[in-house]
């Protein structure tokens, strides 16, 4: 089963992301041989503010700042995690690993058929070995 994993870093050492639509990686592993079939940025190489492009907006802007930066093309958070999802689902992942997504993404995965796995920040292998001992079900909702 190849499965995506919303993560820090690009190796199965690294953490879950706490952000989904945010995450600097997606983590395409096939659970079978435990190999990593590709490691893509989430944020598609693009730095919105500066070394911390992921972090939220209002954290660096204020108010009249951050709506212009919106109108001049920078996708909101809600949009890119549809954008994620969709990503995740044109590579052919049987399933995804995150922290948590908004309820467009979980609709997006549910009628996919791509099986979906909230989990707390960990290691990538970790939570891996989790999913193949069943010690990590997926959610229904």
């Amino acid at each position: 089963m190849k499965i995506a994993f919303l993560s820090e870093g690009k190796s199965l050492d690294s953490y879950l992301d706490e952000r989904f639509g945010r995450a600097n990686s997606i983590l395409l592993v096939d659970s079978e041989t435990k190999v990593i079939e590709s490691a893509s940025s989430c944020c598609g190489g693009h730095r919105n503010h500066g070394e911390n492009c992921c972090e939220d907006e209002h954290e660096h802007y204020n108010h009249h700042e951050h709506h212009r930066h919106h109108r001049e093309g920078h996708v909101g958070h809600h949009g890119r995690c549809i954008e994620v999802a969709k990503e995740i689902i044109d590579s052919g992942a049987q399933a995804v690993v995150a922290t948590h997504m908004c309820n467009d993404a979980f609709e997006l995965f549910k009628n996919s058929g791509v099986k979906i796995y909230i989990t707390k920040v960990r290691k990538v292998s970790d939570i891996l070995e989790d999913i193949l001992n069943n010690n990590l079900k997926p959610i229904e909702k």
